[in-house]
């Protein structure tokens, strides 16, 4: 590092990010938090500190602010990551329909998630929407085979889907 490195903003972002990180790891939450806001007060382009903050709002149980800051991120930087954890929000508070638009948006980002496939199965399940539903859970067992929730959430997706 020289010293001209601490002259520029986003070092002093990435500092405050990293320190978030490092709070966060230790159960420190109120100082995650303090850090996060630092970095984005220091840098309010950085992507990560707001899926940072985002994450600490989201376990804190404040899913307006995680959804803000979800979105901010995924407006900066789009991530599967991001569309997943958004996607989570969504479908905590029933809005099947934009729950979905993550999901899928996170798949087209890293089809090999299986976790995201039985995410978004369990959406359109509550959509009544059992083919696809299906689909998904037996593309999360293709991932996954040894996923028993997504084996058991099949046989009653296609018993839906077969009445």
């Amino acid at each position: 590092m020289c010293s001209s490195d601490l002259l520029r903003p986003n070092y002093h972002a990435a500092a405050y990010y990293n320190l978030g990180i490092a709070y966060w790891s230790i159960g420190d939450r109120d100082q995650s938090l303090e850090n996060y806001n630092k970095a984005i007060q220091v840098d309010s382009n950085y992507a990560d500190a707001y899926f940072g903050r985002g994450v600490c709002y989201h376990m804190l149980n404040n899913p307006e602010k995680a959804l803000s800051d979800y979105s901010k991120a995924i407006s900066l930087k789009p991530n599967p990551d991001l569309y997943f954890n958004r996607g989570l929000l969504y479908a905590n508070n029933k809005n099947w329909i934009a729950a979905i638009n993550d999901y899928t948006n996170a798949i087209a980002l890293t089809p090999s998630n299986p976790a995201i496939f039985f995410n978004r199965s369990l959406a359109y399940g509550n959509l009544d929407q059992w083919k696809n539903a299906v689909d998904d859970l037996n593309t999360t067992l293709l991932l996954d085979p040894q996923n028993k929730s997504a084996l058991n959430n099949l046989e009653y997706a296609k018993s839906k889907l077969n009445p």
